[in-house]
């Protein structure tokens, strides 16, 4: 499996993952990032990626690091306060 395969997979898997532990639905999750439900299916599928704009909606939406959903980090939650920088 090439390092594309396995970061894809990845991805896939730690976003239903965390989408399904805070209780949103497919639709639920479009909606907080101004997405389409089928968008979101897709990345769950695997068969398409986030654009890195996205990923971030993604990741504000589900108040999680993108290091956690694409792999390279265990650490799921934001280990400090979200919300705007001073």
């Amino acid at each position: 499996m090439s390092k594309g395969n396995r970061l894809r997979d990845t991805f896939r898997i730690n976003l239903r993952a965390v989408r399904e532990s805070r209780g949103f639905s497919q639709s639920d999750l479009a909606g907080r990032c101004g997405l389409q439900p089928s968008a979101v299916a897709h990345f769950e599928a695997g068969r398409r990626t986030p654009s890195l704009h996205n990923l971030v909606r993604l990741c504000r939406a589900l108040g999680c690091q993108s290091d956690y959903l694409i792999g390279l980090s265990l650490a799921e939650r934001f280990p400090f306060p979200r919300g705007r920088a001073s």
